[in-house]
């Protein structure tokens, strides 16, 4: 067995670990992954990540979703992960960060309170028939988009604290519409204030507090299919608010991550 360090981090309540590489050098084995993200007899997190220096970026954002799974981003790990950089100081700017993920290349900002993090929008929005997925009553519309990873976002009419996500949501997952990756699943509403928005998550298998490529895929609905006019939406999930804004024409997710504690363990 190896002794490894480990830093446990968190953003609106998406849980991570964190290692450096070469500590624990990717790719890591997915029966490894899956015993350290264990709430009871690992870590306990939603997901591991890896960081790994980079000669043409600040650092390498390895993404594994806690069932072992590769995850090609999460825009709250990455922005758990500029947080990190920023404390190990491997940024060789004193504005923004660049950092390599598996869907592109990122921006990121860090400031005491806040990160945030570019997302790469290359995909179209794509508007669906709700019935053409059986879907229950009370869904306005249903979108599909990728911010990094899959998403079908659900636009409810009544709040979203009373609709059954646990079961549409590994409904819509394991689709076979989104065949064979899978999905993420959000549904959100808007209201007065901003948005309210809850995320089944793909690779955890269940509802997470928050998930930040779901919030920019409810950002970028709302900003280019509701309110074409706005530059940006505050957003609430369970676990806390964002907000989504443009800026010099990219999207960025911004919010708090902050790092919870450091500890070692045998693997």
């Amino acid at each position: 067995m190896k002794k490894i360090s480990f830093y446990k981090m968190q953003a609106n309540g998406n849980d991570f670990i964190v290692v450096i590489a070469p500590d624990m050098p990717p790719p890591v084995e997915g029966k490894k992954i899956r015993a350290l993200c264990d709430r009871h007899f690992g870590i306990g997190a939603d997901g591991l990540i890896v960081l790994e220096k980079a000669e043409d970026a600040d650092f390498i954002f390895h993404y594994y979703n806690m069932d072992g799974s590769r995850g090609e981003m999460c825009a709250n790990g990455a922005r758990c992960a500029l947080r990190l950089a920023r404390e190990l100081q491997w940024t060789r700017r004193r504005g923004e960060l660049l950092f390599k993920a598996d869907d592109g290349l990122h921006r990121g900002r860090v400031t005491s309170e806040e990160v945030s993090v570019q997302i790469l929008s290359a995909t179209d929005i794509r508007e669906h028939d709700a019935a053409q997925f059986s879907l229950p009553a009370g869904i306005k519309k249903v979108f599909s988009l990728n911010t990094g990873v899959p998403h079908v976002v659900l636009w409810l009419e009544a709040d979203v604290a009373g609709f059954d996500l646990a079961r549409w949501g590994a409904y819509l997952r394991y689709h076979d519409f989104f065949a064979p990756g899978g999905t993420n699943v959000d549904v959100f509403s808007p209201g007065p204030k901003g948005v309210s928005m809850r995320t089944y998550e793909r690779g955890v298998e269940k509802e997470t507090l928050s998930c930040g490529t779901g919030v920019a895929a409810v950002g970028l609905i709302f900003i280019k299919m509701i309110e074409p006019s706005a530059t940006h939406v505050d957003i609430d999930m369970p676990g806390g608010p964002f907000r989504f804004e443009i800026h010099e024409r990219k999207f960025w997710l911004r919010g708090p991550a902050r790092i919870v504690f450091q500890g070692q363990i045998l693997i």
